[in-house]
């Protein structure tokens, strides 16, 4: 379900565009400034390379942020603007699977049962549920060993 824009949030969007693109163009003209006096005052080290990787971070964020790169933003979900409204209703639901061993000690159980995980991963994932368990030991009596008296 999709939510639908309003005049407010389409014109803050444009703005927000806008105003990327008047950065990114700043930041194209300064780096070339940069890279044109480097060249005239001889060449040697290329210095400009530290603004152009450090300015070129912080574009490359906010371009994140406005979903101008989109496959970043499915590898990185959080990325996206309703990712946490989308977490809150999710979890809301009881849809969690982030639970603590002592809520439910069973966890192993519970990822083993949800088939919305690959196989290779439910498995993955008991094995460091398994790991992470407090282990019990079985109840033992003292006066139940035996020790041999008699020597031979």
């Amino acid at each position: 379900m999709t939510k639908q824009l309003t005049e407010a949030d389409i014109k803050a969007r444009v703005k927000e565009l806008r105003n990327f693109y008047v950065d990114l163009t700043l930041y194209g003209a300064v780096n070339l400034g940069l890279i044109l006096i480097w060249a005239i005052s001889g060449g040697g080290y290329f210095w400009p390379i530290w603004v152009i990787v450090g300015w070129g971070i912080g574009m490359a964020l906010k371009a994140i942020s406005l979903d101008m790169i989109p496959a970043l933003a499915d590898l990185f979900p959080f990325f996206d603007k309703t990712w946490e409204e989308q977490q809150i209703k999710r979890m809301m639901k009881g849809d969690s699977t982030v639970t603590s061993h002592e809520n439910n000690p069973n966890i192993s159980s519970k990822i083993e049962g949800s088939s919305s995980l690959k196989p290779e991963i439910q498995a993955s994932l008991a094995k460091v549920a398994q790991k992470t368990m407090p282990k019990t030991k079985a109840p033992t009596s003292k006066g139940s060993k035996k020790t041999s008296s008699t020597k031979k």
